[in-house]
Parts: C-alpha cells; structure tokens; sequence
C-alpha cells in the first residue's frame, strides 16, 4: 500500500450537496485508514479566487468522483470544464475518474467519462436502490478497491523507478508560467516527448558506436592473423 494517502476531488452539482455528503459519510473509514483526502469547492476560504483553486485541486487529484446526475449533466461547469478536464488527465495517465451514478438520467452513455469506472455496480444509480445505504456502501466498496489498486500500480512503479520526474526544476518553473491547465499539460507531454526523443538519438549513437568498435577489432583480428610468422 503506497504510504501517502490518495487526493480526491468531487465534481458535482451544488443542488445534490445532501448526496455528496451522504457519500462523504460512507467514506469515512477510508479517511480513518489513511488512504484519501478529499476536496470539494465548500473548502474555499472566503474571499479566495474560486476559479484557480478548483482548477489547481483538480489538476493536484490522484482521483475525480464525477457525482453524475440530471444536474450535473445540465451543469455547463461541471460537464464542460471539470469532467471533460478529468477525462483529459484520465486518458493522459495522470487520474483515475470513477463516475458515481446518483439518479437516472438519459444518455449518459454518450458522455465522454462512460468509458470510466461506474459505481454503484452495473451502473445501476443509488436512487434506484430500495435500501439507499446498501447503495453508498457498495459505491464506497468500489472506491476502495480502485485505490488498492491504484496503490499496488503506484507501489510496482516506485519499485521500477518509474515514478521520477522526468523534467528538470527549470523545465517545471517555465512550465508553472503557464496558466492555463490543459496548455501546460500539453507542454510537459511535449518537453517529455522531447527528452525522449533525445535519450533515443543517443542510444542510437552509442549503439552505433559500439557496432563500430566491434568491427574494426574484427578487423584488427583478421589482419593480425594473416600476418606471415617473423
């Protein structure tokens, strides 16, 4: 189990606050074991910019809960920004997103995030269940398992050494020059193309140079052995 505890975001709609934070209760042992913290837009100090922060938490999160409902759905903020934002991180590997379907809502199938892990199981929305705790604890049973698993894939990588940031302190400063989210993720995705791009030349050359060392101590060998006895 990694030993640093997984950030969550909440993306949903202010109208299923009471739904948001009956799922909070249900992951409550979660936080008792250590392994979430969490954030929503209700943790923005007064007079704070909102905008930037929700931005930055989530860009910051190991874990997006999309609480998927009809007002979500009709939410231009929710859909646009964060869930299609979410969607962009979980495809480029940086988040995993689990959509958490609160209440029917018709085509959802067609969204962007239906290609993601849905809990309650099936998909089958929490409203639609007779006992709605049986719902919530089956949400946070599948929320559970997603980040022991996500904890055993960040365990393998720190043990391979894959979890080194492969861009320099410079490179990081000029990237935090830039203010929008998805720009500056498409400039880190390049400069690390870029480096790969570069360590590729050069194991080429080095390859290249070693295949010509060989060779020429072939030659060397075959002419030493042509050599008439003296």
């Amino acid at each position: 189990m990694a030993s640093a505890p997984f950030r969550v975001f909440y993306s949903y709609s202010h109208a299923d606050i009471k739904r948001l934070e009956q799922l909070r209760k249900h992951l409550a042992m979660l936080r008792r074991d250590g392994m979430i913290t969490e954030w929503y837009d209700r943790d923005i100090a007064a007079g704070s910019e909102w905008r930037p922060e929700i931005e930055r938490e989530l860009d910051a999160a190991d874990v997006i809960l999309l609480l998927v409902s009809a007002s979500f759905l009709n939410s231009d903020f929710c859909y646009t920004e964060e869930m299609n934002r979410a969607v962009e991180r979980a495809r480029n590997g940086e988040a995993r997103v689990i959509g958490v379907m609160l209440s029917p809502v018709d085509g959802w199938e067609s969204s962007p995030f239906a290609e993601f892990q849905l809990v309650p199981r099936d998909g089958r929305p929490i409203t639609t269940w007779s006992n709605k705790d049986a719902a919530y604890a089956d949400v946070a049973h599948g929320i559970r398992t997603a980040l022991e698993e996500l904890a055993r894939s960040t365990d393998a990588r720190e043990d391979a050494g894959l979890d080194e940031e492969p861009l320099s302190p410079t490179e990081l400063a000029l990237l935090d020059r830039i203010a929008d989210p998805a720009q500056r993720s498409a400039q880190r995705l390049q400069m690390i193309l870029q480096k790969q791009a570069m360590l590729d030349t050069t194991l080429d050359n080095i390859a290249q140079m070693r295949e010509d060392m060989l060779k020429a101590v072939r030659q060397n060998l075959r002419a030493d052995s042509t050599e008439p006895d003296s």
